[in-house]
């Protein structure tokens, strides 16, 4: 696991505890939907900005058409045993911070990264104002 976390205490956005729901999703998905490779996590919590990325290595990279329907309710990109709820209830979540003066938006890609020669699934939180 790589992990670089930046967090200023009193951050007028998010609580900790919330951060820690949000975190741990997008971990449980990671390490569901991951091989047995690292998992990469970078959390920036400063004043007026709030970043979540988790990166993981996949076994292909997902289709525009997974990707446009991975937030959806009910969508589930596993065969069998997905129910779907996991990232729709992550994005509920993250919207519910999209006031003002806030901005909030969740993202997830896919692509093949040279470096490490694998697929790589990313989601992106970012919050700011």
């Amino acid at each position: 696991m790589h992990l670089s976390i930046g967090y200023h205490e009193h951050h007028g956005v998010i609580s900790f505890p919330k951060i820690m729901l949000l975190l741990g999703t997008l971990f449980d998905n990671a390490l569901e939907h991951g091989l047995d490779a690292p998992i990469s996590i970078y959390l920036n919590v400063s004043e007026p900005i709030f970043e979540l990325t988790v990166k993981n290595a996949t076994q292909e990279e997902l289709s525009e058409r997974q990707l446009k329907n991975l937030f959806k309710k009910g969508y589930s990109t596993k065969e069998r045993s997905g129910h779907g709820y996991g990232l729709y209830k992550l994005q509920q979540e993250v919207l519910t911070y999209n006031q003002s003066p806030f901005v909030a938006s969740i993202t997830a890609d896919s692509y093949y990264d040279l470096e490490v020669d694998q697929p790589i699934f990313e989601i992106n939180i970012e919050i700011t104002t």
